[in-house]
């Protein structure tokens, strides 16, 4: 009896999901039907917003940042007003039938969604169709930065994201007005070496291949004090010491030629210990032009020999010509 029962339960399973699979074809073609009317008219409008929950490292050298953060979209899908439970019974499977604007963050270089289907996906009225989706990201973005003014520089951390399939034509971004960016969540524990400043901006462009895409660029200025002390002072200190060979006596040429090449060394030597804190780049930046002219302050105290000194050694070498004369 018992293997009788069997291919009973099987037919049974194999007949459910027949079912399921026509219920997510028929509300997957009911969605893109309801999305092509609506696209006649215009574009199909979808508003996000974000909540920034950490920003752990920004590497401007490298030209990358790790950012985590939730990205929330809402649309209005006109197939699920007042659609019955019994036809969409809100599962991940059905979900990921209906249209979405299949977002995708297009400056990612390596990035995970840390939420499921199930905290994702929400239909949040029934009577309005109104879709919700939702997914925290956490991963590194390119993010190239001007350094030209490092160590006292300031620039943009920038998501940029947009639909991976259709063009402006299609769909559009807007930020979500339920939502002020102005009163947007930043937060960035992690973050020692930047300030990270509010509010963030919002930012609507078209890219080359026509598609609509969003950037939220949040704004950052670099914390100097470890660079102004620890680099600049001690950089300048030493060459500021080597005005002390002016205290000197003209006559001591030797010891102020010493002194002046000795702080000249240490310098230079100083500068092959910091080079794994400076960036590495093709021009010369703020802090490098700082070095530069100390270098040049010490250049300044070369020894020279005073006017008293030279006016001695013409008048010893016209004696000299006189008596061989």
């Amino acid at each position: 009896m018992g293997d009788a029962a069997a291919p009973a339960v099987e037919t049974r399973a194999l007949a459910t999901s027949i079912t399921i699979s026509e219920t997510d074809v028929c509300l997957r073609t009911a969605s893109l039907n309801a999305f092509k009317e609506e696209t006649k008219a215009g574009p199909r409008k979808v508003y996000m917003r974000f909540r920034i929950f950490d920003v752990k490292q920004i590497d401007a050298v490298a030209g990358t940042a790790f950012v985590d953060f939730g990205l929330y979209l809402r649309w209005f899908d006109p197939s699920l007003i007042n659609i019955s439970k019994k036809h969409f019974g809100r599962t991940v499977r059905e979900y990921e039938s209906l249209w979405s604007p299949k977002v995708e963050i297009n400056n990612a270089v390596e990035m995970k969604e840390l939420w499921d289907g199930d905290t994702s996906w929400n239909l949040k009225s029934y009577e309005t169709g109104e879709m919700k989706y939702s997914q925290r990201y956490s991963g590194t973005i390119a993010n190239q930065m001007d350094l030209r003014l490092f160590p006292f520089d300031a620039d943009l951390v920038e998501i940029k994201l947009g639909p991976r399939v259709y063009k402006a034509g299609k769909v559009v971004f807007e930020h979500d007005a339920e939502f002020p960016i102005d009163a947007m969540e930043i937060k960035s524990p992690s973050l020692i070496d930047w300030d990270l400043y509010t509010p963030a901006t919002f930012m609507v462009v078209q890219a080359d291949a026509g598609h609509c895409n969003a950037v939220l660029s949040l704004h950052v200025a670099r914390r100097y004090a470890y660079y102004m002390w620890k680099i600049i002072a001690v950089n300048y200190g030493a060459a500021t010491f080597s005005w002390v060979a002016f205290l000197m006596p003209a006559a001591m040429i030797e010891e102020r030629l010493n002194l002046t090449v000795t702080l000249f060394l240490a310098e230079v030597a100083f500068c092959f210990i910091l080079s794994g804190e400076l960036p590495k780049v093709p021009y010369l930046t703020l802090i490098d032009a700082i070095i530069l002219g100390s270098f040049a302050r010490t250049r300044t105290c070369r020894p020279r020999r005073s006017s008293s000194s030279r006016a001695s050694t013409r008048c010893t070498t016209t004696a000299c010509a006189r008596r061989s004369t």
